[in-house]
């Protein structure tokens, strides 16, 4: 509710993705993943290249996740949480619908389906959260230009 905020806000939410994101990034990309399923989690080889693989489609999901958080918290703070409840009804769907295919087709490794209807679930999700806060946040930005 303080004038500027929504920037420091949103500057923050940016950089937590950008970290999180990055961070996620060096340990798909590394040697790193390798050493936690293999050396510390004790997995096969098998399951560690199926680890690995299927990290990969994680790899949006921290910087959704600031998003997320960011957006609810525009929607909370104006009293409008009805996009947020309508939001985890899309993140079900989506996983729903995914997992339902993936279990009828049965030709794929079910990891894969599995963090594919994770990630696009967050993805849908994310978006409806950005789509119900953009009026707000044109609002809070208004009010922060006409305060100066």
């Amino acid at each position: 509710d303080e004038p500027r905020s929504e920037r420091n806000l949103s500057r923050f939410a940016t950089g937590l993705a950008a970290i999180t994101t990055t961070l996620l990034l060096i340990v798909v990309a590394t040697p790193i993943a390798s050493l936690w399923f293999k050396g510390i989690s004790g997995l096969s080889q098998e399951l560690v290249n199926l680890s690995r693989s299927g990290l990969w489609l994680t790899l949006p999901i921290p910087t959704l996740t600031a998003m997320q958080s960011w957006y609810q918290g525009i929607l909370v703070n104006s009293h409008h949480t009805r996009g947020v409840t309508e939001a985890v009804g899309i993140f079900l769907l989506v996983t729903s619908t995914i997992l339902w295919i993936g279990v009828s087709w049965g030709q794929q490794t079910g990891l894969y389906f599995g963090l594919a209807a994770f990630s696009l679930a967050v993805i849908a999700q994310t978006s409806w959260l950005w789509h119900r806060s953009r009026q707000t946040l044109r609002k809070s930005r208004a009010q922060s230009i006409n305060s100066n």
